[in-house]
């Protein structure tokens, strides 16, 4: 993965971040709440495509978080018992979509 692939990655991270606490999301909010410094064309070509289509980047985050949060609260792995092979399956298609979204927005940078 490219270092401007990562950026937009990082990006997409804090956006979906900042829209799920409600705030407003722009250019200055996601390089603020960036650890390290983000080119500004990865971010402004994070925020256009958010912006025309939030529910194809929101749905990736989503399943991404709950998945993090199942790990850390064993309860809730007991409710929805996946075999590795399932949980497998549904990270291939999470990633799939991510890298499809990615090459759009690389496209459109280049």
């Amino acid at each position: 993965m490219s270092k401007i692939e990562q950026a937009i990655q990082a990006a997409l991270e804090i956006i979906c971040q900042l829209h799920n606490e409600e705030k407003t999301v722009s250019v200055a909010a996601v390089r603020n709440r960036a650890l390290l410094p983000l080119p500004l064309p990865a971010i402004t070509k994070a925020v256009s495509a958010f912006k025309e289509n939030p529910e194809t980047y929101l749905k990736a985050w989503q399943q991404n978080n709950s998945q993090a949060i199942a790990v850390e609260e064993p309860e809730a792995e007991q409710t929805s018992e996946l075999t590795m092979e399932q949980r497998v399956v549904q990270l291939e298609r999470q990633v799939e979509q991510l890298q499809q979204a990615l090459d759009k927005l690389v496209n459109k940078v280049g």
